[in-house]
Formats: structure tokens, sequence, C-alpha cells
């Protein structure tokens, strides 16, 4: 049913109390709809440092971006213009990843130069060759650089 139609029906309704209900279901089955379509459209988000929180990391919709661009400076890096009216930098290195501290209370753990690794997930150390694995076969194993690994070993004991 259109949204015209419904309006339509409201105004030429007769106020009874059944021509009310029928066009109260009408219009919850068109929100219904609506919602509907509104959670199947697509959406690409992007991984920004807080322009509120520069210790925190946030998800933005490119949708709500008016524009995006590169700035040349070292690093260079990616600004997104956004609808809210932030200029949100882009997460583009390791290192962004650093200067946020909240990382570390989720048990995001950066273990070499090259990977963070999600310390739940862990289900094997092998100290000898400096790798942890996860319980799937698809998903290589990560490397701990010698620093960590008495941290690594500390932690999966005290799981």
């Amino acid at each position: 049913m259109s949204l015209m139609s419904l309006l339509s029906m409201l105004n030429d309704a007769d106020p009874s109390e059944e021509h009310v209900k029928i066009a109260v279901d009408n219009y919850r089955k068109m929100v219904d709809v609506i919602s509907e379509l509104i959670q199947k459209e697509e959406r690409l988000k992007v991984l920004v440092i807080d322009s509120n929180d520069p210790e925190s990391l946030i998800n933005i919709d490119l949708t709500d971006c008016y524009y995006w661009r590169l700035i040349s400076k070292h690093p260079r890096r990616i600004h997104y213009y956004h609808k809210s009216g932030n200029v949100y930098e882009g997460v583009v290195l390791m290192d962004d990843f650093d200067t946020c501290s909240k990382i570390y209370n989720l048990d995001l753990w950066r273990l070499d130069n090259s990977n963070y690794v999600n310390m739940k997930l862990i289900t094997e150390y092998d100290s000898v060759r400096g790798q942890v694995f996860f319980n799937q076969e698809k998903i290589p194993a990560a490397e701990v650089a010698r620093v960590h690994k008495k941290t690594v070993k500390r932690y999966l004991e005290s799981k």
C-alpha cells in the first residue's frame, strides 16, 4: 500500500472504530516494510579516529560523508568530511591502534610489529616458535615478538 493511498483512506474514512483500526493496521504494515528496507540498505563502514576523543576509534558510515580525500603529509592520511561537521582521520597504520588505549581493555594486544591479536580467541601457544593459534584452520598463526612471550604465557595461564 502506498503512502498516498493510506492518506487518501484516512481522509475519506468514516471515523468509525473499524476504519480507524484498519488504517492503524495498514500504517503499521507500512512502517514494517519501510523498516525492513532500511535494514537491507547496504552500508560501508570506515574505521576512524574519533575527533571528539583521539584515544578512541569509531566506525562511520561512508554514506554520511560529504567526501574524503588524501592529505599529503607523512604519513599520508585520509580525511573524511562527515555530515555531523566533524573531520575524521582514517586509521591506516598499526600505530593508530597504539593510540587507542581502549583496545587493550578489550584484550586486543599488539604482540608483534605486524599484528594485533584478540587474546580471548587464542586456543594454543607455541613458545618455542613464538606463535599463537586459533581454533580455525583457515586462520594462520600470529607471530609473537620475543619481548611479549612471557606476557602471553602469563595471560593464557590466567584464563
